[in-house]
């Protein structure tokens, strides 16, 4: 029986011969997101169960390439710079499809859960840096995340932001993007649903002094002439339609 052949002796790939173009393209091919896909469950008094998703949207690091030596990291900056800015606040999706017409109560409260309790974490941050030593941001955690599978989905995405250095210390106001798929979906519908959104901010942030507003987008809708919010609101805003570019730029 003949030994097996040794395999050819393979050269590395020489990346930094490539035209300058051609890494650009690489650098901005590599900076993805995080798609954290959550169910958000409920019984209701008959028994029957409802089930609904809400998509959470966190940067990745920086790609170990990006950081490789001086060379790659000047052509990259750029690249990061626009990561950064594209990324800033932390998004979440509702994908209604055409399955729905009418945003879950469901989701809009795991929305406005998500909001309060990241404003709060931001907020203890800036005074510890150590969110696990901070007892008050864990039991206001525990208290609103009912479901223990809500409540590691949560923490997970506080932990991606932190892990992508997306640390809101600042004392500034903390922004949270909601962009709603909802193809069915009338004017009429999108204003009740803005106006859930809101109440249900209001209701869990009740007593807590905090600076925070959400934007709410159309994902890759038509921008609706009639302005969704009838009054000012201090903790949402409506963004307009999300075209396909933005779309696949920022959200993507």
């Amino acid at each position: 029986m003949k030994a097996a052949a040794p395999l050819p002796h393979q050269q590395p790939f020489r990346f930094l011969d490539l035209p300058t173009e051609l890494c650009l393209m690489v650098y901005e091919r590599l900076v993805t997101r995080n798609h954290q896909k959550v169910e958000l469950r409920h019984r209701t008094e008959n028994f029957s169960a409802i089930t609904r998703t809400v998509t959470l949207v966190t940067p990745k690091p920086v790609p170990p390439l990006h950081l490789a030596c001086k060379l790659t990291y000047s052509e990259a900056y750029p690249c990061i710079q626009t990561q950064e800015y594209q990324n800033h606040h932390p998004r979440i999706i509702i994908d209604l499809g055409w399955e729905h017409k009418l945003v879950s109560i469901l989701q809009l409260n795991f929305v406005a859960k998500v909001a309060i309790s990241l404003a709060i974490c931001r907020d203890l941050l800036a005074e510890d840096e150590s969110l696990s030593k901070s007892s008050r941001a864990w039991h206001y955690i525990e208290r609103v995340f009912e479901s223990e599978r809500d409540r590691a989905a949560f923490v997970d995405l506080w932990m991606q932001m932190l892990q992508s250095k997306l640390r809101y210390t600042c004392k500034c106001t903390f922004s949270l993007e909601v962009a709603i798929h909802c193809p069915l979906s009338s004017d009429k519908d999108m204003h009740l649903c803005v106006n859930q959104l809101e109440q249900c901010l209001e209701e869990l942030s009740a007593g807590l002094t905090l600076d925070i507003v959400v934007t709410v987008y159309e994902a890759l809708g038509v921008q609706r002439y009639n302005p969704v919010l009838k009054r000012p609101s201090t903790r949402l805003r409506y963004g307009g339609a999300i075209d396909q570019k933005t779309w696949d730029a920022e959200w993507m």
